[in-house]
C-alpha cells in the first residue's frame, strides 16, 4: 500500500498564499512586539494521560552516561566517542541511538541506527544510517503547538534583495512582511531577474506590500502495541496580507523575480516525555523567500488591492495514505479597478523554496518550491471604436479574481517517518495546485426578457437581470425609435454586481411615445471603465398601431366576407372600420366598435355582381384615418344553382376486414364475416359560390338509398366510405378477386342555406354512378424488421418443489410487419412459446410496429418469430418470412 507523508514543509508553503496588506509600509505598520501568549495544550478525549512515549527495545537514550563521552559537535551521522569509554558500553551494531534536543554537542538532536563500530584516533568513531520514527518508538503521542522561531535577520547589503521585516501580533501568528516598488521600463526594472525570455515591453508601475502570520500545531500518534497505523497530522493556521497599486500599459510575457532572504530558522522541538528524560522530536526547517511579478498577454490595468485572509490547513497521514484538507476563517478583500483592458493574466505574489530534516539526518526529508499570488485572468480586449457593439463582442468574456493562487512541487522522503518495505522510488513526487478563493464574474451581466408592452398611453418594459459581474455597474433601459436612435432614457437606475440567488428585476415607463410609430427598448449599462453608456441585448420591439387587410370570401354577387387584425389599437381608439372601393372608384366605408384587439369579420352587402372591389383597414384615432399599410381585392361572381354544382369522384383507399366470427381467443369487441371498404374522395370549387351556405357534405348511395352520410370540413373536399358485406360482392376464389356489382352505387353533394326568405332548406345535386369497385389483393404476411430494444430482464427467480433453480426472463424487441389481403384469411392467434414463436396475426391491412415480449425458462430462448393466418381459398396456411429474434 503506497503512503504519502507530505510534512510540516507542505503546509508551510501553502501558507504563503499572501493576500492582503496595506499599500502603506510595512515598517510603519509593525506594532510594538508583545509576548506571545503560551496556548494550552489541547485536550482531546482520547489523548493519552500517562506514557505518552514508549521506546522501542532496541531504541537506547543518549543519556549523560553516553553522552559525557561524545568529542565531537555532531551534524551528522557519526558519533567520536572517547577511548576511556568501556567497549561493553559501547552499543551494539543495529541498535537505534536517540537524543531529543538540542545542545552544544547536538545541536541538531540525534537519530540513527548503528551501522559499524570502528576505532580511530583517540577513541571509537559509531557511523549510523537513517532509521524512521515508527522503528525508534513503539508509542509515541504529541499532540502540541508548534513555536517557530526566526534566528536574528540582518538588513541585506544588496539592492538585488528585497528588504524584509519581522513580523507577529496579538493573535499568537508569527512571520515575515516586505514591500517593494518598480518602475517598469527605468533602473528599479533591472534589479529584478527574469526567469523566461523576455517578449514585448511594459510601461507603468508597481507598489506592493506582502506579509505572512503563521500557527503550527503538530499531532502524532504511534501505539504498536494497541496495533494502531501510524496517524501524523500538521495543521497551520495562516494569516496573509496584500496591497498593491497597479498602473501599467503593454503587452508583455515575462515573469520578474527578486531574492528576498535565506530565512534561517532556529531547530523547532515537539516535546514529549519519558520520565527523568527530555525525548523531544527535533526538526530543521528553512526556507528562501522570494517575490515574483507575471506578465502574460497584453493589458492596460489600474487598480489598487488590499486583502487579507486567515485559514487552516491541515496535512494528515492515516491507514497509509495522506490527504489534505483546508477551512477558511476569515476573509476580506477590497478591489478598485479603474482601467481594465486585459487578455492573458496578471499575478504578482511570493515564492519559496523549502527543505527540512529530521534530527540530525543529512538527507532531506521534504523539499519544495512553491508559489503564492493573486491573480486576475481575463480575455477583455477591444478598440475605442468598438464601443457601439461591444457588449455583443464581450458579453460572454471572463474575469477570474484569486484571491491566492497556489502552485507547489513537493518530494518527501516518507521511509524517515514511517517504516516502509519494498519501496522502489525513496522519493515520492506530488504536484499541487491550489487556488484560493477563485470566482469567477463576467464584464457584462445577462438579460433576460420579462415584457414590453402598451398600457394606456405608456410603454412597460422589464427584464430579469442574471450572472455575477467584475465591476458595480447602473443598469436603465432605453427606448429607442426603429431608426434605433435614441427616444428616452428610464429615470430610475439600480445598482448592480452580483444576482444573488433569484434574478433582479430591471423595469421602467417610458411616458411620451408616438401611438404610430414603432419602438424598441433595450437595457443600458454604465461602467466605471468605460466613458460611454453601453447598450446590451436583447432588444424587445414595441409596435404601435399595427392594421392587416387580411382575406376575403365572396358569398355571392351582392355579399362578401373580410377579415382584418388590429393589434394595439385599444389604448387609443374603440373605433376600427373597412373601406371598399369599386371599379369606378366609388368609396364605402363600414365601422364598429371593439372592446379589445383582435381580428374582426366585415359583411359587405349591396355589391356588384363581377365587380372587383378594393378595401383596407382602418381605425378612427383622435377623428383621423389611420390605415393599415397594405390592400386586398375581390371579385363578384354570379349566383349559381345547385343543379349546376360540379364535382370529381376518385377512388382513394381499400382495405379488408378477415372472418373474425370463430376467433374467441382474438380479444376483438365484434366478431363479423369478412367485408371490404373503399373510399371516394370527392372535388369541388362551385359549392362556395353558393348563396348562403352553412353546410355541405356528400351522400352515398346504394340502389338509389343512402347509406353513408359525411359533412364536409374544407371548402373544397368531402369523401364517403363504401363497405361491401360478401352477400353485395361477386366473389372469385381462383383469382382472389371480389367485385361490388350486385348493386348500383352513387354519389351526389348536399348543401345546407339560407333561402331568400330565411329559412334554412338542404339541397342536393343530382348523384353520379360509380363503377363497381374491385378487390384483387392477394393475401400476403411480411415481417420487416425486428430491432432489439432492451437486454433481456430477469421477471422471475425460484426454487421448485425439487429444489430446482428455475429463472424467467423476459425478450423486449420491436417487430415491424404488414398483412394484406385480410379479406381471404383466417387469422391465426400466436404462441410465444418454444423455440419458434408465432405472433398474432392483425386484423386489419395497416402497417404495425408492436413489442415483442415473450417470456422463457432457463435459458431456453426462442430464436425465431413468424406470423400465420389460414388461406380461405385454399384451406392452406399462409407463413410469413421467419426472423431471427435479436
Amino acid at each position: 500500500m503506497k503512503k504519502k507523508m507530505y510534512f510540516i514543509l507542505m503546509a508551510l508553503l501553502l501558507s504563503f498564499t499572501f493576500n492582503a496588506c496595506s499599500s502603506d509600509s510595512p515598517e510603519e505598520e509593525l506594532p510594538e512586539k508583545e509576548e506571545p501568549e503560551q496556548p494550552e495544550k489541547p485536550v482531546e478525549p482520547n489523548e493519552p494521560q500517562n506514557g505518552d512515549v514508549i521506546l522501542n527495545e532496541n531504541t537506547i537514550l543518549l543519556s549523560d552516561e553516553l553522552e559525557k563521552y561524545v568529542t565531537n559537535t555532531v551534524t551528522g551521522t557519526s558519533l567520536n566517542i572517547d577511548a576511556s569509554i568501556k567497549e561493553s558500553d559501547l552499543p551494539e551494531i543495529g541498535r537505534i541511538l536517540l537524543y531529543g534536543a538540542v545542545s552544544e554537542k547536538f545541536p541538531s538532536g540525534f537519530l540513527g541506527k548503528v551501522k559499524q563500530v570502528v576505532k580511530a584516533q583517540g577513541g571509537y568513531e559509531i557511523q549510523t544510517e537513517s532509521v524512521s520514527l515508527e522503528e525508534a518508538f513503539d508509542k509515541l503521542y504529541i499532540n502540541e503547538p508548534m513555536e517557530l522561531v526566526f534566528d536574528d535577520m540582518d538588513v541585506p547589503d544588496s539592492r538585488s534583495i528585497l528588504p524584509c521585516s519581522p513580523y507577529w501580533d496579538k493573535d499568537g501568528y508569527v512571520g515575515l512582511q516586505t514591500r517593494w516598488n518598480i518602475e517598469f521600463g527605468k533602473a528599479s526594472e533591472k534589479e529584478w531577474s527574469s526567469t523566461t525570455t523576455d517578449s514585448g515591453s511594459l510601461s507603468g508601475s508597481m507598489e506592493s506590500g506582502a506579509g505572512i502570520g503563521i500557527k503550527l500545531q503538530c499531532r502524532i500518534d504511534i501505539d504498536k502495541k494497541a496495533q494502531k497505523e501510524p496517524y501524523i497530522e500538521f495543521s497551520f493556521f495562516c494569516k496573509t496580507f496584500y496591497g498593491s497599486s497597479f498602473d501599467v500599459k503593454g503587452a508583455l510575457s515575462r515573469e520578474y523575480r527578486k531574492k528576498i532572504k535565506k530565512i534561517p530558522v532556529k531547530p523547532t522541538l515537539l516535546p514529549s516525555g519519558v520520565v527523568g528524560v527530555a525525548t523531544q522530536i527535533v526538526l530543521q526547517p528553512e526556507f528562501i523567500l522570494s517575490a515574483f511579478m507575471n506578465f502574460e498577454g497584453e493589458f492596460e490595468y489600474h487598480s489598487e488591492q488590499h486583502s487579507q485572509q486567515e485559514w487552516k490547513m491541515s496535512f494528515i497521514y492515516e491507514h497509509g495514505e495522506s490527504r489534505f484538507e483546508s477551512q477558511r476563517i476569515k476573509d476580506n478583500e477590497e478591489l478598485s479597478v479603474k482601467s481594465l483592458q486585459l487578455d492573458g493574466t496578471i499575478s504578482a505574489g511570493l515564492s519559496l523554496d523549502f527543505s527540512m530534516k529530521l534530527f540530525n539526518n543529512k538527507e532531506i526529508s521534504c523539499m519544495l518550491g512553491a508559489s503564492a499570488a493573486p491573480s486576475i485572468a481575463a480575455e477583455i480586449s477591444y478598440e475605442q471604436e468598438d464601443l457601439n457593439n461591444i457588449y455583443s463582442k464581450l458579453k460572454d468574456s471572463k474575469i477570474t479574481e484569486t484571491a491566492c493562487n497556489v502552485t507547489a512541487q513537493i518530494a518527501v522522503k516518507t521511509s524517515l517517518f514511517v517504516k516502509k518495505t519494498n519501496i522502489e522510488v525513496e522519493l515520492e513526487r506530488e504536484f499541487l495546485s491550489l487556488p484560493i478563493g477563485k470566482k469567477d464574474y463576467y464584464l457584462f451581466p445577462e438579460f433576460e426578457p420579462i415584457d414590453a408592452i402598451w398600457k394606456g398611453d405608456k410603454i412597460d418594459a422589464s427584464y430579469h437581470v442574471n450572472r455575477d459581474v467584475f465591476f458595480p455597474i447602473e443598469l436603465g433601459l432605453r427606448l429607442l425609435d426603429e431608426k434605433k436612435k435614441k427616444v428616452e432614457d428610464s429615470e430610475e437606475k439600480i445598482e448592480y454586481r452580483l444576482s444573488g440567488s433569484s434574478p433582479v428585476e430591471l423595469t421602467t415607463s417610458f411616458s411620451s411615445p408616438n401611438k404610430n410609430k414603432n419602438y424598441c427598448v433595450c437595457p443600458t449599462i454604465k461602467l466605471p471603465i468605460f466613458d460611454e453608456i453601453i447598450l446590451a441585448l436583447p432588444e424587445q420591439e414595441i409596435e404601435g398601431i399595427t392594421l392587416v387587410t387580411g382575406d376575403a370570401t365572396v358569398q355571392n354577387k351582392t355579399t362578401a366576407l373580410v377579415t382584418c387584425e388590429y393589434k394595439n389599437v385599444i389604448p387609443w381608439t374603440k373605433k376600427i372600420g373597412v373601406e371598399f372601393t369599386d371599379e369606378s372608384g366609388k368609396r364605402q366605408e363600414i365601422v364598429r366598435d371593439i372592446i379589445e384587439d383582435g381580428i374582426y369579420n366585415f359583411q359587405l352587402t349591396g355589391l356588384q355582381s363581377k365587380m372587383t372591389y378594393t378595401y383596407r383597414a382602418f381605425a378612427i384615432v383622435d377623428g383621423e384615418h389611420v390605415y393599415a399599410d397594405n390592400f386586398n381585392s375581390f371579385t363578384t361572381s354570379e349566383v349559381l344553382d345547385i343543379k349546376d354544382v360540379d364535382f370529381e369522384i376518385i377512388p382513394s383507399f381499400k382495405n379488408s376486414w378477415p372472418d373474425t366470427t370463430e376467433l374467441l381467443d382474438y380479444n376483438i369487441t365484434f366478431r363479423e364475416s369478412r367485408y371490404l371498404k373503399f373510399w371516394y374522395d370527392i372535388f369541388t370549387n362551385d359549392v362556395q359560390k353558393l348563396q348562403g351556405v352553412s353546410k355541405w357534405g356528400t351522400i352515398l348511395y346504394k340502389n338509389g338509398i343512402v347509406c353513408d352520410t359525411h359533412t364536409g370540413t374544407r371548402k373544397d373536399v368531402s369523401f364517403n366510405v363504401l363497405r361491401c358485406d360478401e352477400t353485395d360482392l361477386t366473389i372469385h376464389n381462383s383469382t382472389y378477386t371480389a367485385i361490388a356489382d350486385k348493386a348500383i352505387y352513387s354519389i351526389g353533394i348536399f348543401v345546407e342555406r339560407t333561402d331568400s326568405l330565411g329559412k334554412t332548406v338542404v339541397e342536393t345535386t343530382k348523384p353520379k354512378q360509380i363503377e363497381p369497385p374491385i378487390y384483387s389483393q392477394k393475401p400476403e404476411i411480411v415481417i420487416s424488421s425486428i430491432e432489439k430494444i432492451l437486454p433481456d430482464a430477469i421477471i422471475g427467480d425460484w426454487y421448485d418443489d425439487n429444489g430446482v433453480h428455475q429463472i424467467q426472463k423476459q425478450i423486449y424487441s420491436m417487430l415491424k410487419y404488414r398483412v394484406r389481403g385480410l379479406f381471404w384469411m383466417k387469422p391465426i392467434r400466436g404462441n410465444d412459446e418454444g423455440i419458434n414463436i408465432v405472433h398474432n396475426c392483425p386484423l386489419d391491412e395497416a402497417y404495425y410496429e408492436s413489442g415483442l415480449g415473450p417470456s422463457y425458462y432457463n435459458n431456453q430462448r426462442p430464436q425465431t418469430v413468424c406470423i400465420t393466418a389460414k388461406d380461405l381459398t385454399t384451406g392452406k396456411i399462409i407463413t410469413s418470412n421467419v426472423v431471427n429474434i435479436p
